[in-house]
């Protein structure tokens, strides 16, 4: 019963995790979106305003540069802590996968306990059926009558 609540908790604890990373992914496609959006909009209400105020054009090259590289960092940023996360799922559904493997279930033990048991007795009963074979060859008179012991025996007097 408490292996049940604690694999409850656990899947309960994955499926959270799971829906969490799935909303912060789709937070991030929003973000990624507007970050997008941004690159095309400032450069349009900068050019924009420089030709309502007539200013000069390296002040606003320069904020359109910086405000360029502040959107180029914020969707690097983004992109990173997305791919962090899609990375994590991925490491942990497959650390899931591979310590499933190694927890086999009581059948599964019990089955493999079997098949073993099952192997090791066909080789006792085969190695027990060599031997016999091997006494009933020995025990098998000779072709001139006499038994195999005392053929031995014989050429040694």
């Amino acid at each position: 019963m408490d292996e049940n609540n604690r694999k409850q908790s656990y899947e309960g604890l994955y499926s959270e995790l799971y829906d969490r990373a799935q909303t912060l992914h789709e937070n991030n496609k929003s973000r990624i979106r507007r970050g997008l959006i941004g690159l095309i909009v400032l450069p349009a209400v900068l050019i924009f305003i420089r030709r309502l105020t007539d200013s000069d054009k390296v002040v606003f090259l320069i904020i359109w540069i910086i405000g360029m590289f502040l959107l180029c960092a914020y969707l690097i940023m983004i992109e990173y802590l997305d791919s962090s996360v899609q990375r994590t799922i991925e490491d942990v559904t497959n650390q899931e996968a591979e310590f499933d493997d190694l927890l086999l279930s009581k059948e599964a033990i019990q089955g493999r306990l079997r098949g073993r048991m099952s192997e090791i007795r066909a080789a006792r009963e085969a190695r027990l059926q060599r031997l016999e074979h091997d006494d009933s060859k020995d025990k098998t008179p000779s072709a001139d009558g006499s038994a195999p012991e005392n053929q031995n025996k014989g050429g040694a007097e």
